[in-house]
């Protein structure tokens, strides 16, 4: 269901203020209207949060690659269904940028420079489509079933990396979402990002709960710069879907070239053209590994698995702070099938499926069926059914 040629349309939230550290916004899903200008329903491609902090900076300068720590955590719950983002990290979301929409769709913020008391403005953007997917818009987000997004607000502490010091004194926070208009009802297909803590130091075998397919696997070191480097990883394997072990430097080559950030920077040969955290030269540092990235790939591929295990070789022990990022998708929801039945009164015998035939939803073999989106059949502008 690629919907890279539709039409965008644009919603903001309404803006919620900073309060401290240790508060959040609730940003529920009811600025998206109900309906698009053409009567249609609304999904959602991408939400990205904007905000305003003022700030006072000492010390040192706040490097641009550690601001994505604006957003503390970011919790993402669906009516009747996932949780599409379950308390990521603010570093994690511009990870999950730079591998699902690419550098040139990734904001980096400037360093925040030594100052008195001004404003800064951050940005980052969570895509609910897969570009880089074979279908992109098969994980797209159908507005009614938004039900809230948590903004953890970003302490002082976050900004304060190395020498820098910062002060947060005031801000706000809002949220713009992208929507496509379609006169279809479709069943999108879920998955979920999951960020959790790598372990001890030493441990090399981490068993990761997914409960469905694994679709995308990182690995980083929260710190200053975007992250601490990876320099004692040597080589990986994931137990189910990539078993033999391939060096670091096999993950970095293909992230390069599957988002086109091969370095060819001819003015300094071999150079990065850019802070993206998969990518360094071969005499640089790289800040985060892709063990498996998706790249054409649907939602039915993989082993489907409750748990998997991504095994380290390890040259030394990992910094304690070393997390584990893992998207998969699991099946469809069936309480948001029965929202779907009762607000539209829409046969669900009948479905459409990739090649445009309609057939029984018995009759799909059983991943299409627990993992496939569903489209069930037309609308008008008033949200009649097309008979």
């Amino acid at each position: 269901m690629n919907n890279n040629d539709a039409a965008t349309l644009r919603y903001p939230s309404k803006t919620y203020l900073w309060t401290s550290a240790n508060d959040s916004a609730r940003v529920k899903g009811g600025f998206i209207p109900a309906r698009g200008p053409n009567g249609g329903l609304l999904h959602i491609k991408s939400l990205t949060v904007h905000a305003t902090l003022n700030m006072t900076i000492a010390g040192a300068v706040g490097l641009g690659e550690d601001n994505y720590r604006f957003c503390r955590t970011l919790d993402l719950k669906t009516v009747g269904g996932t949780r599409r983002l379950e308390v990521i990290s603010g570093d994690t979301a511009r990870l999950i940028s730079y591998a699902h929409l690419g550098a040139p769709c990734t904001f980096e913020h400037a360093n925040l420079a030594i100052a008195a008391t001004t404003d800064r403005s951050f940005v980052l953007t969570i895509p609910m489509e897969k570009p880089f997917a074979y279908d992109p818009g098969d994980t797209g987000l159908p507005s009614d079933f938004f039900e809230e997004l948590v903004i953890g607000f970003a302490s002082a502490a976050d900004f304060t990396l190395g020498s820098c010091v910062a002060t947060i004194h005031s801000g706000s926070y809002y949220v713009v979402a992208d929507c496509y208009e379609t006169m279809s009802i479709i069943l999108t297909a879920q998955d979920v990002w999951r960020e959790v803590n790598a372990g001890s130091v030493s441990q090399v075998d981490h068993e990761i709960d997914t409960g469905g397919r694994l679709q995308d696997l990182f690995l980083f070191v929260p710190g200053a710069q975007g992250g601490q480097t990876l320099a004692n990883v040597t080589a990986a394997a994931i137990q189910h879907s990539m078993p033999d072990p391939m060096l670091k430097t096999v993950f970095r080559h293909a992230y390069a070239r599957d988002r086109g950030e091969a370095c060819n920077l001819f003015s300094t040969k071999g150079d990065p053209q850019t802070t993206n955290p998969f990518v360094a030269n071969d005499a640089g540092t790289l800040r985060a590994l892709a063990f498996k990235l998706t790249t054409g790939s649907k939602v039915t591929d993989g082993p489907e698995r409750l748990k998997e295990t991504l095994k380290l070789t390890l040259g030394g022990n990992l910094p304690a702070a070393a997390r584990i990022v893992a998207r998969f998708t699991v099946p469809k929801s069936e309480a948001q099938r029965a929202i779907i039945m009762r607000n539209h009164d829409v046969n669900m015998s009948y479905v459409k499926t990739r090649d445009k035939s309609r057939r029984d939803l018995a009759s799909w073999p059983e991943d299409m069926r627990k993992y496939l989106p569903e489209k069930f059949i037309k609308i008008d502008a008033k949200g009649q059914r097309v008979r």
